[in-house]
């Protein structure tokens, strides 16, 4: 009877862990992309730096690596639009890295619609819609969620 009890008090304890740090870790990811949309828009881009920096420490602390991949990806955005290509694809180059081993498919969604505005500012056109189109696929294998709606219109756009 004992270790009935302690086999159901130890599901129930590891169930809400995961659950738990599944919410936190959305929680990062929604907070971490509206305030970057909002600098990057901005032209804040001293405020967006920071921004992604403090994330990643964050990211690290909770042993979250998707969420360090956001921030590469984040900052790899940051220096198309500086016209920093080479720096923009080792930070690609790093959150590909990291994302090869994830199963979040919003994420992986968000990097193949970034790195195909990448492209298409180096003029691969064939490239571009090549990576569009796999940000299309991740997105659709894809919970629900807001995070999914805002990248949606960005891959569409």
């Amino acid at each position: 009877m004992m270790r009935i009890f302690l086999s159901v008090l130890l599901f129930v304890l590891v169930s809400c862990h995961s659950h738990s740090k599944k919410e936190a870790e959305k929680k990062f990811d929604t907070a971490l992309l509206k305030q970057n949309e909002k600098f990057r828009l901005g032209g804040e881009y001293d405020s967006l730096i920071n921004l992604n920096k403090r994330y990643y420490k964050q990211a690290d602390k909770m042993n979250y690596e998707d969420g360090k991949a956001l921030c590469y990806i984040n900052l790899a955005e940051l220096n198309i639009s500086l016209e920093n290509f080479q720096k923009s694809q080792i930070l690609f180059d790093n959150a590909k890295e990291i994302l090869d081993d994830s199963e979040d498919n919003i994420h992986k969604a968000r990097f193949y619609n970034v790195y195909g505005r990448f492209n298409i500012e180096l003029r691969r056109l064939d490239k571009a819609f090549q990576y569009n189109n796999e940000a299309m696929s991740f997105i659709m294998k894809s919970d629900p969620s807001e995070l999914k709606n805002d990248l949606l219109f960005s891959i569409y756009f």
